[in-house]
């Protein structure tokens, strides 16, 4: 069974301000950091339109379970993020070691409101493990929820550097 969680938060910068910071090298390697599974995280632009912009993250994590994280193994994983430029919109995709059995991906939107940018994400994240499938999705979902204020900071730093 698949679980999704969705929040929204708004920001004083114009909405192709905010667009153009979560599209910038520098912040999508940062904000992977972010993720203390991460031991080491480089960025590519796979292609680049008017219209749209493909990125992918390849990263090297420790291992995770249900007790946490595994610093004895080491995985990659890939995010790619597909940016309609002009909808503001990205659906990104996460592929790790563990293949068909754990599926997370999701949506980012912004919305110009007045002079500000309101973001929305949107995470899907579907494990297919018989009997623990449905509390790995609740444990990845709770992290998600539980870094986020560390995400929507450093967006913030970001977007005041380019003021």
């Amino acid at each position: 069974m698949a679980r999704t969680w969705s929040t929204t938060a708004a920001f004083d910068a114009a909405a192709g301000r905010l667009l153009e910071v979560m599209t910038d090298e520098s912040f999508v390697v940062e904000q992977h950091r972010l993720d203390e599974a991460v031991i080491d995280a480089e960025l590519r632009e796979v292609s680049r339109t008017p219209t749209r912009l493909v990125q992918e993250i390849r990263a090297t994590e420790y291992g995770r379970g249900l007790t946490g994280l595994d610093r004895s193994k080491r995985e990659r994983s890939t995010v790619t993020f597909d940016w309609d430029l002009p909808a503001m919109r990205c659906a990104w995709s996460y592929a790790g070691e563990h293949g068909g059995r754990v599926k997370v991906r999701g949506e980012d939107r912004i919305e110009a409101a007045g002079d500000r940018a309101r973001l929305t994400s949107t995470w899907h994240v579907e494990v297919r493990i018989p009997l623990v499938g449905g509390q790995v999705e609740k444990l990845v979902l709770k992290e998600v929820e539980k870094d986020r204020p560390k995400y929507e900071a450093l967006l913030r730093r970001h977007l005041a550097a380019r003021a």
